[in-house]
């Protein structure tokens, strides 16, 4: 049995609970088989970062493959841990982020595991494309499940997440216009699914915070499980969901409202479009859907699973 090793910082959010990168991904690996450990990683700058002494606990745990989700500065001394064993990261930002950060990590990582970056860039720098591992977001059960019965649903319209970029100006667009937008941000994991469950909608912004153009974001893989989600467009988006047929796409404020306008007046419509949605991201979209298409990338003996298999014997959930 081979051994996969995360590096994570938990409770890093100061809140007595575990860090988001533990949320997407925890539980994914050992249902495919995998010895999996989680290494407290620290964070860059966090007092003297310890190479030597990282290799020794993961030398100790046996690691043949070890996972980073990589959102801080360049550890080049890294490199030493693919003495033993092979080391990837996880990019998310790696599409506005590529030039001051996310290329700076390929001289010393085995691989670049993608949610947002761009072949090209990659390939412009001299990388082979098998360093270069493209993924999507993902809905874990193991994490991210909750009670999602509908019909109950206290609040309209609601938006989780931070309120950076131009998330504000549009929720006060939406006010303004008559359509309160319930907001949460800064919180516990649970109380986000709990926002989501007690929705009818809830929205999906896309520009990323420094303003430059759209992005894939992470709720994409979380908001269809617990309702109906309203997203602006984003590079990819057809690969995820068909647009107003399981989830809700606008442009502007005013389309996103005459939608929901009209999915209030027929709710036959509106419990189409929710199971459609959801029954897409259970049955393409999990995490072990992800990883079961990319695993043979980083482990040439990894043989693929009969995921519907494990969603039913793991999480109950029939697809």
């Amino acid at each position: 049995m081979k051994k996969i090793v995360w590096l994570f910082r938990e409770k890093a959010n100061h809140r007595d609970e575990y860090s988001e990168a533990i949320n997407w991904n925890y539980g994914a690996l050992e249902a495919f088989g995998y010895d999996v450990a989680y290494e407290w990683f620290p964070e860059y700058g966090y007092g003297e970062f310890d190479i030597d002494g990282l290799c020794s606990r993961l030398r100790s745990h046996g690691a043949d493959i070890v996972l980073h989700v990589a959102y801080e500065k360049v550890h080049p001394e890294m490199e030493k841990i693919r003495d033993f064993a092979k080391l990837y990261v996880l990019q998310s930002d790696d599409d506005w982020r590529f030039d001051n950060f996310a290329k700076h990590w390929v001289p010393f990582v085995d691989g670049t595991i993608s949610f947002a970056g761009d072949w090209e860039n990659y390939k412009n720098l001299g990388i082979s494309e098998e360093k270069f591992i493209h993924t999507k977001w993902a809905f874990n059960p193991n994490t991210m499940q909750k009670d999602v019965s509908k019909g109950d649903d206290k609040i309209l319209l609601s938006h989780a997440g931070g309120l950076h970029s131009n998330r504000r100006s549009l929720i006060a667009e939406f006010r303004t216009k008559g359509i309160d937008v319930n907001t949460i941000s800064e919180c516990y994991y649970e109380e986000i699914k709990r926002l989501w469950a007690e929705s009818k909608y809830s929205l999906s912004f896309t520009m990323n915070s420094i303003m430059t153009g759209p992005q894939v974001k992470g709720r994409v893989a979380e908001i269809p499980y617990h309702t109906v989600m309203l997203s602006e467009w984003f590079k990819g988006i057809e690969n995820y969901y068909e647009p107003n047929k399981e989830f809700i796409s606008f442009e502007n404020t005013d389309e996103a409202i005459d939608k929901i306008k009209h999915y209030e007046k027929n709710p036959k419509d509106y419990s189409k479009i929710f199971e459609a949605g959801r029954n897409r991201l259970l049955s393409t979209g999990t995490c072990y859907h992800r990883w079961n298409d990319i695993l043979n990338r980083l482990d040439p003996d990894f043989k693929k699973y009969d995921v519907s298999k494990i969603l039913k014997d793991k999480h109950g959930i029939l697809i």
